[in-house]
C-alpha cells in the first residue's frame, strides 16, 4: 500500500495535493458528527424508557434546565426534535462530503487523462513506432479512470471509513468496554485474515483486467481498420476468436472482483450478529438484566447498522486499492518524462515561432540508426537546399528516403551530424522548424469532419483564417470537389475520409499544407496511389508554386520529381548519386533502371 500511495502522489499537482489534505480534514468533522449521533441514541433510549433518567443522569438534568421545559413530556418533545435535527446536520454534511470526494476523484481523472495525451503526444516519433497505440489508448482511457475508481475513491473511502469506525467504536468502549471487545475482537481477527487471504491475488487481477481491456481496444482496432479485406476474404474466425479470449480474460477478472465485493457483506453481516449474540449471552451470565441490557443492546444494534456498511466498505476499498496498484504504475509510466522534465507539457502549446528561412537548409554527414538496430540505416548524408529550390529524394524501397525525410520532418535526431536551417541549429529546436513545414504524406489521415475542419488542421472554427482557407483550396485545385458536394466546403468527409476519392483525399492534404503558408513544402509518396490524372493536377499545384516554396519530395514515381531543380538518389542509406534528372537519368545504371519501369 506504502508503494501505491507514493506512486499516487508523484502524478497529483501541488494544487491537487492541497485539496487532498482539506478533504482529508473535512473527514474528520463527519468522524465527529458520525460518533455524536450514536454517542446521543443510549441517553435518549434511557430517557424514554426510564422518566427518573433526568435525576440520575447529571448532564441530562443540566440540559433540562436549560431547555426551559416545564414538564418530562415537553422536554421529550424536544429531546427528540434535537436528535433528528443533530442527524439532519450530520447526514446533510455527510452528502456533502461525499460530493467532494467524489468531484475530487473524477477531476484526478480528467487531469491524468489530459496529461497522459499530451505526455505520448510529446513522446519521441520512435517511442510511436515502436509501441502499439491499442496499448497507449488503454492508458489513457482505462486506467487513467481506474485512477479514479480503484485507488482515488477506494483510499479516500478506506480512510473515511477507518475514522468513523475508530471515532463510533471508541463511543461504544466508553458506554460498555466489555461487550464492544468481545464483538469488535471477532469481527477485526476475521476481516484481517480475510483480507490477507485474498491480497496476494489482488494484483495478479488488475494485471489481467489491463491485458483483457488491452487486448479489447487492439482487436477491435485491427477488425474495424481491416473490415473491407475482412469482408472480402470471409477470415473473420482470427478476429473473432482473438476478441472472445481477451473479453473472456476481461470478463473473468471482472467476476473475481465482484465476488470478493459480495463477500465481505455477507461475512460482516453474519458476524456482526453473532458478536453481538455472544456479547448479550456473557452478559446475562455475569447476571446482568434484561431491562439494564436493552438500551446498551439498541444502542449497539443501531452501531452495527452504521459499522456493517462501513467495514464492509474497509475490506472493498483495501481489495480495490491493492486491485489498482497496476493501472497506476502504468499510468505513471506514461507521465515518466513529464515527472522529470516539467517543461515537457509545454510543447503542446502553439507559441513557437517558426525559424525565418531565407538562405539554406544543410544536412551535414546525417547518420542515424533506429533503438536497438546495430545497422545504420544512414550513413554520413550531406544535403544543401536553397530557399525557393526543389529537391527530389528517390531511390529502391529500404533505400533510407522514409528515414532521411523523418530526419529533416524534425521526427528523428540523428545518431551524427548537423542539421541548420540559416545557421540554427534544428536538432536544438525542431519545434521551430516544423512550424516552417507543410506536410503532405502518401496515406493522409482525415478527420471525421469538415473539409474546412481538414484543411485548416488543428484550428477551432472561430480561429479558422478564410483568406487562407481560399487561397490553400484554390492552389490544390479543390475547389471542384467542394462545389460538388452541396453543403461545400461544410462538406462531412467520414471517417479516414471514406466520402472521397483517394486524388480528393490528396487534395485536401495538399490544401492543408499549404494552409499555414508554410516556407517548405514536404511531400512524401503523395501521388503514388494517384491516378495520372489526379497525379498531373498536383503536379501542376507544385508548378504554379515553385520557386515561392521550397519544395522537398520524395517518390517512387520519377514523374512526379521530373520537374525538380535537384535529384538526389538513395542506396543502403547512402547517397549514391546527385544531379538533376537528365544528369542521373544519363549517368546513373540504377536510376535509369527505374527510369525504364516507371
Amino acid at each position: 500500500m506504502n508503494k501505491q500511495l507514493k506512486l499516487l502522489f508523484r502524478i497529483l499537482t501541488p494544487r491537487q495535493k492541497a485539496t487532498l489534505a482539506i478533504l482529508l480534514f473535512s473527514l474528520l468533522g463527519a468522524a465527529v458528527l458520525e460518533s455524536l449521533g450514536i454517542g446521543l441514541i443510549l441517553p435518549f433510549l434511557r430517557l424514554v424508557t426510564d422518566p427518573s433518567a433526568l435525576d440520575k443522569v447529571p448532564w441530562l438534568a443540566a440540559v433540562y434546565k436549560l431547555s426551559g421545559a416545564s414538564s418530562y413530556n415537553e422536554f421529550l418533545f424536544f429531546a427528540t426534535g434535537g436528535l433528528v435535527a443533530v442527524f439532519l446536520l450530520k447526514n446533510s454534511y455527510l452528502a456533502y462530503v461525499s460530493y467532494f470526494q467524489i468531484r475530487f476523484s473524477q477531476n484526478i481523472f480528467q487531469c491524468v487523462a489530459q496529461r497522459l495525451l499530451k505526455a505520448f503526444c510529446n513522446r519521441p516519433y520512435t517511442y510511436h513506432l515502436t509501441h502499439n497505440s491499442s496499448e497507449i489508448i488503454r492508458v489513457i482511457t482505462s486506467d487513467a479512470h481506474a485512477i479514479s475508481n480503484t485507488l482515488l475513491r477506494p483510499g479516500l473511502t478506506l480512510i473515511t471509513e477507518c475514522v468513523v469506525v475508530i471515532a463510533i467504536t471508541t463511543t461504544l468502549i466508553i458506554i460498555d468496554p466489555f461487550m464492544t471487545s468481545l464483538a469488535f475482537g471477532i469481527i477485526g481477527v476475521t476481516m484481517g485474515i480475510f483480507y490477507f487471504c485474498v491480497r496476494p491475488g489482488l494484483r495478479r487481477l488488475g494485471i489481467a483486467s489491463q491485458t483483457g481491456s488491452g487486448g479489447m481496444i487492439h482487436w477491435i482496432n485491427q477488425c474495424l481498420g481491416a473490415i473491407r479485406e475482412i469482408k472480402i476474404s470471409g477470415r473473420r474466425r482470427l478476429f473473432f476468436d482473438a476478441f472472445a479470449d481477451k473479453v473472456r480474460i476481461y470478463a473473468d477478472s471482472a467476476i473475481v472482483s465482484n465476488i470478493l465485493q459480495m463477500l465481505p457483506r455477507l461475512l460482516l453481516e453474519t458476524l456482526a450478529v453473532a458478536g453481538l449474540a455472544g456479547a448479550f449471552v456473557v452478559s446475562i451470565w455475569q447476571g446482568k438484566s434484561g431491562a439494564e441490557l436493552l438500551p446498551i443492546l439498541a444502542t449497539f444494534a443501531v452501531a452495527a447498522f452504521r459499522l456493517m456498511p462501513s467495514a464492509n466498505r474497509i475490506l472493498i476499498s483495501a481489495s480495490q486499492f491493492h486491485l489498482g496498484g497496476a493501472f497506476l504504475e502504468a499510468v505513471v509510466r506514461g507521465l515518466e518524462e513529464e515527472l522529470h522534465n516539467t517543461s515537457a507539457s509545454q510543447a503542446d502549446q502553439q507559441t513557437t515561432l517558426p525559424i525565418k528561412f531565407e538562405k539554406a537548409m544543410e544536412l551535414r554527414n546525417i547518420s542515424f540508426s533506429y533503438p536497438e538496430s546495430k545497422i545504420n540505416a544512414l550513413h554520413d548524408i550531406s544535403v544543401t537546399l536553397k530557399r525557393g529550390e526543389s529537391l527530389g529524394i528517390v531511390g529502391p524501397s529500404g533505400g533510407g528516403k522514409s528515414t532521411l525525410l523523418n530526419i529533416i520532418l524534425g521526427l528523428l535526431t540523428p545518431s551524427e551530424g548537423e542539421f541548420r536551417v540559416d545557421g540554427h541549429d534544428v536538432l536544438a529546436d525542431p519545434t521551430a522548424w516544423q512550424r516552417c513545414i507543410g506536410f503532405v504524406p502518401q496515406d493522409i489521415y482525415l478527420l471525421d469532419e469538415t473539409i474546412r475542419a481538414n484543411v485548416a488542421f488543428g484550428f477551432s472554427p472561430q480561429d479558422m483564417d478564410e483568406t487562407r482557407l481560399f487561397n490553400a483550396v484554390s492552389a490544390a485545385h479543390l475547389n471542384e470537389t467542394v462545389n460538388n458536394f452541396p453543403e461545400g466546403i461544410d462538406t462531412v468527409v467520414g471517417e479516414r475520409g471514406v466520402r472521397l476519392s483517394g486524388g480528393q483525399r490528396q487534395r485536401v492534404a495538399m490544401a492543408r499544407a499549404l494552409y499555414n503558408e508554410p516556407a517548405v513544402i514536404i511531400m512524401d509518396e503523395a501521388t503514388a496511389s494517384l491516378d495520372n490524372e489526379s497525379e498531373q493536377e498536383i503536379a501542376q499545384a507544385i508548378a504554379r508554386l515553385k520557386g515561392a516554396r521550397t519544395f522537398i519530395i520524395v517518390a517512387h514515381r520519377l514523374s512526379t520529381v521530373q520537374g525538380c531543380d535537384r535529384l538526389v538518389f538513395l542506396k543502403d542509406g547512402k547517397i549514391a548519386a546527385t544531379g538533376t534528372y537528365d544528369e542521373l537519368a544519363g549517368g546513373n545504371a540504377d536510376f535509369q533502371r527505374m527510369a525504364r519501369i516507371a
